[in-house]
């Protein structure tokens, strides 16, 4: 399911059957950083679940080590931090070059628009070292980074996307068909049933008033600000309807401005960075997700496989989720309808646990060890046709 595996070919890597078979594929993973966020949390992810022996991984960061490092070193996977100041410094390229030249990678996988491009231009003199870069967002923000992953495409023997809809967005971008991969995003299950509900108290939450929640990153990317105008039209009908944020971002103070401005300041519950929101997932009734963009949202799977029905925009990645009987979805750019989709799910309890089964049996159908298997597959595909 969620897109074609990649097909595996007889060729040995490195032309040798024993490496294949006995030895894990040395990998070295580039990221911009470890801090908590859906790309950082996928590779935890893919780390925690490949198959034993498959992989001996290494990640380098270009960012000094974020609140996933130590999870990750706990893993056994050592993790270097190139500590750089400014993502675009140069001096992370010659750093990142020497870690390529110290060890006989079999593979490089770079994650992020920084770590994608830094992988590139640090192994431009090494082509025999296999690249895989990852894109996990159609993105339509900084016209720079399109520009620049536009131009490094070529530099990249395979690119990953996490959605059929990011595949499209990068072919039109002038990526080659067959250089793209699709392997969607997974969630672990098991994690999401072991966590606990956070009581509504704990929040400032009436227990029978209807709770909204969004979980992201406080950026025009995700839409809060639609948000926020939808829930000024949903009081209309619903009056004490209240919404959880739980996120962070350059974007907080206006939004908490916009709040106000908006008359709906006192139903706004500001609960900052979430270190696992997981708890308020199973709290709330609703999750709204009013991206402007995306590629596949990790917080839509949470949300998903935690029970909790999600009304999202028809963009990238969500429409794959989102599809009848699994979700809601509504225009992008539209809080009038946004506010709508919200009034009916809010009322009717009967169809919320609907969703909420139909997607939770959507989400157990592919765990984070199918996941897993699948870039193992695509590593050794792409290793095997550099060799």
């Amino acid at each position: 399911m969620r897109g074609a595996k990649p097909a595996v070919t007889n060729r040995q890597p490195h032309g040798t059957s024993r490496r294949q078979r006995t030895q894990p594929l040395r990998v070295l993973y580039c990221i911009t950083d470890t801090d908590v966020g859906g790309a950082e949390r996928f590779l935890l992810r893919l780390l925690r679940h490949f198959p034993k022996g498959a992989v001996a991984p290494e990640v380098v960061s270009l960012l000094p080590a974020g609140r996933l490092a130590n999870q990750i070193r706990s893993l056994g996977v050592p993790v270097t931090s190139l500590n750089m100041s400014r993502v675009r410094s140069l001096a992370a390229l010659a750093k990142l070059r020497n870690l390529l030249l110290h060890k006989d990678w079999d593979l490089v996988h770079s994650i992020l628009v920084h770590g994608n491009l830094a992988a590139r231009f640090a192994r431009w003199s090494l082509p025999r070292t296999p690249l895989i870069s990852s894109v996990r967002v159609a993105e339509r923000g900084k016209s720079w980074q399109r520009r620049a992953e536009q131009l490094t495409w070529r530099m990249s023997d395979a690119v990953v996307a996490v959605s059929e809809a990011v595949a499209t967005f990068l072919r039109r971008a002038g990526v080659a068909r067959h250089r793209i991969h699709v392997i969607p995003n997974s969630v672990d299950t098991t994690e999401v049933r072991n966590a606990r509900a956070v009581p509504r108290t704990e929040i400032g939450v009436a227990n029978d008033a209807p709770l909204i929640l969004f979980v992201g990153r406080l950026h025009r990317q995700k839409g809060l600000d639609l948000l926020l105008h939808a829930l000024a039209v949903l009081h209309h009908s619903l009056p004490h309807a209240v919404l959880a944020v739980a996120g962070d971002g350059p974007e907080r103070p206006r939004l908490a401005r916009l709040a106000v401005e908006l008359g709906v300041a006192d139903h706004v519950r500001w609960l900052g960075w979430q270190p696992n929101p997981l708890g308020l997932m199973k709290t709330a009734d609703v999750l709204a997700a009013p991206s402007r963009w995306e590629g596949m949202p990790n917080v839509i799977l949470e949300a998903m496989a935690a029970g909790t029905p999600v009304v999202g925009t028809a963009v990238e990645g969500i429409t794959e989720l989102l599809r009848p009987g699994r979700g809601v979805l509504v225009p992008p750019d539209d809080p009038t309808g946004l506010a709508e989709a919200l009034r009916h799910l809010l009322g009717d309890a009967h169809r919320r646990s609907q969703i909420a089964a139909e997607a939770m049996q959507y989400v157990r159908s592919y765990p984070p060890e199918q996941e897993a298997e699948r870039y193992v597959e695509l590593y050794r595909l792409i290793v095997t046709a550099s060799s």
